[in-house]
Order: C-alpha cells, then sequence, then structure tokens
C-alpha cells in the first residue's frame, strides 16, 4: 500500500515507451551489428519466439495485473480477515494508478498492432510504420479492379497512410507491399458499376483504382473508416476545407472538378467496359486500339487520345490526354491544337461518318431507365449485350459505358413469351414480332428475369393504350 504511489512513475516509461520502439527499430537498421545481436537475443529458447520489443511491452502489462490480482485476491479474502482493510485500500489506490496510465497503455497496445504489422510487410518503401502519431485503423482483403483483370489485395489503413499488398504463398501470412499511398489529398466515391460488386473507388496523387467487396455492410465499413480517417487527417493538418465523400462516375469527377484533373491519378476505366471510342464512337479491333488518357482515365482511339499535356501529378511530365482534357489543361481549343503524337491509324471520313450513320447518338447509363444491366440476348447467337429500357423503348450496348448504342427496339407491337414453352430454363424469355421475327433472353437468374419480363410488359401495355 505505501509503494502504490510510486506506480505513478510507470507512466513516464508508458510514454516513452512509443519513443523507445521507434528508437529500438531505427538502432536495428542502422547498426547491422546491433541489429544481428537483437536477432540473435530473439532467437533463443528461452525467447519463446517473443521479440525484444514484447519483452519491454511486459513492463507497461504488470500495473493492470496488480489491480486483477488484488480483485481476485479479494473475493477469495474472509471478510473479518486483517487483511481485509490494506487490502481493499491497496485496491484503490492501485486502480487511480492504473486510470492515470491506461490512456498511455492504449497507446502501446497500438504499438503492438504496429509491430505485428511491419512483421507481415515485406518490401515496404516508407520509412516503417512505427509513427507517435500513427494509428492502425482498419485491415482486410478487398478486391483491386485493375485495367485487365482483378486480384485479391491485403488493405491496411492507418491514419496517415493506406497500404495495399500481395500475398506471399505458399503461407499466405505475409505480403509483398505494392503501394503505399499518403492520405493526403485522397478521396472516396461510391462507385456505381455493374461490374465492380458493392464498388468504392480511391483517387489520389499517386494512385487510383477500384475496389470490390463481397457485400455491401463491408463496403459501408470501408467507406466510413476511409471517410472518417481522411476528415480526422485533414483536421489535423488545418486544412482549410473539409473532407466530404462523392458519389459519381470517375468521369464525372474530373470533367466537374478542373482544379483535380491533371493533379490527381486517374483511376483507368478497364479495357472490357468499352467497346468503342468514348468520344468518337469508332469501334476497337485489332487494328484501332484502345488508350487510356492520362488526365481523366477514359478511353479512346488512336486519333482521340493523340494529344500532349503537362500532368501535375506526374511531375509536369508530357503524356497522352485526350482533345477534351487537353483544352481544359491548356486552354487551348481546336483552332490551336498544340502538340500531338503521331497517329499510326487515323480514322478517314469515310469510316467515321459510316459508323455514325450505323449507331444511335445515345449514351450508355445517362438518362432514367426503367431498368437495366447486362443479359445474354440471341438473335443469330447469344452474346453478352447491356441493356436499357426507357421511353418504351429497348436499347442495346456492347459495353455500359459505351457512348452509342449498337441497336435500339421500340417494344410497341412485340409480345413477351415467359416462360417459354419448350425450355424448363425460368431464366429465359422472349420478345417476338410478326414482322421482325423473336429476340431471347437469358438472365442471371430466375428473379432477374421475372423483373426484365415485368418491365417489358409494361412498356408494351403502356404504349399500345395510348
Amino acid at each position: 500500500m505505501n509503494t502504490a504511489p510510486f506506480f505513478k512513475l510507470y507512466g513516464e516509461y508508458i510514454s516513452n515507451f512509443d519513443k523507445a520502439l521507434k528508437l529500438l527499430d531505427e538502432s536495428c537498421k542502422k547498426n547491422r551489428a546491433f541489429g544481428e545481436l537483437v536477432r540473435e537475443f530473439e532467437s533463443q529458447p528461452a525467447c519463446a519466439n517473443l521479440p525484444l520489443s514484447g519483452y519491454l511491452l511486459e513492463t507497461v502489462q504488470r500495473i493492470p495485473r496488480y489491480k486483477l490480482l488484488l480483485q481476485d485476491y479479494l473475493k477469495h479474502l474472509p471478510e473479518d480477515s486483517d487483511d481485509r482493510l490494506s487490502s481493499e485500500r491497496s485496491l484503490e489506490l492501485i486502480s487511480k494508478v492504473a486510470a492515470h496510465v491506461n490512456e498511455s497503455f492504449r497507446e502501446v497496445d497500438n504499438f503492438k498492432k504496429l509491430i505485428e504489422v511491419q512483421k507481415k510487410l515485406v518490401g515496404d518503401p516508407g520509412d516503417g510504420l512505427i509513427s507517435p502519431s500513427r494509428k492502425l485503423l482498419r485491415e482486410g482483403e478487398l478486391l483491386k479492379y485493375s485495367r485487365k483483370d482483378i486480384q485479391p489485395r491485403m488493405f491496411f489503413l492507418f491514419t496517415d497512410i493506406l497500404i495495399y499488398a500481395s500475398a506471399i504463398p505458399p503461407a499466405n501470412t505475409t505480403y509483398k507491399v505494392i503501394k503505399r499511398i499518403p492520405l493526403h489529398g485522397m478521396k472516396v466515391i461510391d462507385l456505381d458499376d455493374p461490374e465492380v460488386k458493392h464498388g468504392l473507388q480511391i483517387i489520389s496523387t499517386s494512385k487510383s483504382f477500384r475496389l470490390g467487396t463481397n457485400t455491401v455492410e463491408e463496403k459501408n465499413r470501408w467507406m466510413k473508416a476511409l471517410n472518417d480517417a481522411l476528415f480526422e487527417h485533414e483536421a489535423m493538418l488545418q486544412s482549410r476545407e473539409r473532407y466530404r465523400a462523392m458519389s459519381v462516375s470517375p468521369g464525372q469527377l474530373l470533367d466537374n472538378d478542373s482544379e483535380s484533373l491533371g493533379s490527381l491519378a486517374p483511376p483507368w476505366l478497364p479495357d472490357n467496359c468499352v467497346s468503342m471510342c468514348m468520344m468518337c464512337s469508332v469501334r476497337f479491333n485489332l487494328t484501332k486500339r484502345r488508350h487510356h488518357c492520362r488526365a481523366c482515365g477514359n478511353i479512346f482511339c488512336t486519333v482521340c487520345s493523340s494529344y500532349l499535356a503537362a500532368l501535375k501529378y506526374q511531375d509536369n511530365k508530357m503524356d497522352r490526354v485526350c482533345q477534351t482534357c487537353y483544352d481544359k489543361l491548356t486552354g487551348k481549343g481546336k483552332n490551336n491544337p498544340g502538340k500531338k503524337l503521331r497517329m499510326s491509324h487515323p480514322h478517314t471520313k469515310k469510316s467515321v461518318s459510316k459508323l455514325r450513320s450505323a449507331v444511335l447518338e445515345v449514351k450508355a447509363r445517362e438518362r432514367d431507365c426503367e431498368i437495366s444491366g447486362y443479359l445474354q440476348m440471341k438473335d443469330r447467337r447469344w452474346r453478352k449485350q447491356w441493356l436499357e429500357v426507357a421511353e418504351f423503348a429497348l436499347y442495346v450496348f456492347e459495353k455500359h459505358e459505351d457512348v452509342s448504342a449498337k441497336r435500339s427496339i421500340s417494344l410497341p407491337g412485340y409480345l413477351v413469351i415467359y416462360p417459354l414453352p419448350e425450355s424448363n430454363d425460368k431464366s429465359q424469355f422472349c420478345l417476338t414480332h410478326p414482322g421482325t421475327g423473336s429476340v431471347f433472353f437469358k438472365a442471371e437468374s430466375e428473379e432477374a428475369a421475372m423483373r426484365w419480363v415485368e418491365v417489358f410488359q409494361n412498356a408494351v401495355k403502356l404504349k399500345s393504350t395510348t
């Protein structure tokens, strides 16, 4: 009881615990002999695979253990014991000491987590994870959508940085760091893309990409954690403008925010989202290839992305951009086209005019629809198409980001057949017309097919009764 007040000295030890860990980590990196000595000590059987930092933590954990020991002792102590009064007084004193160091202990617990994460990560190009102001906020596996494929990646969110890494086989318990992204200047967007399940989008000055989650709840948890971290980080930096979440598409984000254009690395639209140039509508093939604008991230043909502009996020390096972004970045218009790339396959007037006469100048996902989504569609053979029903017409697109529809069907006069009489597949249905023949559709499930059939039937009835 007499020594209990002196336990407050542990507060000094705990308050400097983070500095001690950082000094130990830096010393092991800078002094090879010292680092080898520490690793040799930790490899001894007596250490039981516990690192030196773990033994430093043992001292911090003594105060809570003393409190638990006294509480347990009092439970088994008789009421008339001579030790009861002094034991109760000791518990009261040690509880005050525990409250005194509790906040510092929480900081120590955070540093323990940082140490555990740092042991998992390999090849981190940064200055290590140990920092007095850094806390681990969230970690978990997400699906990262790149230009051509989907990769599972492990993400670690801290108060000032976001790290993502790939698992190292065969154990998959350690991770190779791919990118360390500062939170300053980052934006998080609720992604509306049918190809990305429960998606969100990260946009930053160094790297931008799309992420998918398994459930809506998981997406919401990650978005909340990211938004809270960004808000707190900007508040700490005394930012003039508060961070607020945005819910727009990649192209809309950079089109509407001219200050961000060229300053933030744009998320590249995946190749499989479009089948044509997003400016002139020319269809891509073996000779007419896709090119990403380095300013907005959208996909264009060789001609429409043949301009060069300086981009701030690339330290003002000249890179390929589309005509629209070039005009915004340089202030030059068509009368002063500026520097262009050499074109290997320019469009001819004949090919462009033929294309534009063959397609509908209607952009996918740009208007209110009764229903939209990908279906398997068959007139000659089965093909996956993006379909939209609007104003009693069916618009058919190759991909959901196409700027022109490849076909439209006016629904009046058609008959909806569901279920198909000679098929047991309840996910298939048909539109038929006496003069134009039949078009078959296949949805992902019976429930999805019934939703499409209901919209088709309502559109036909509404049109035919007016």
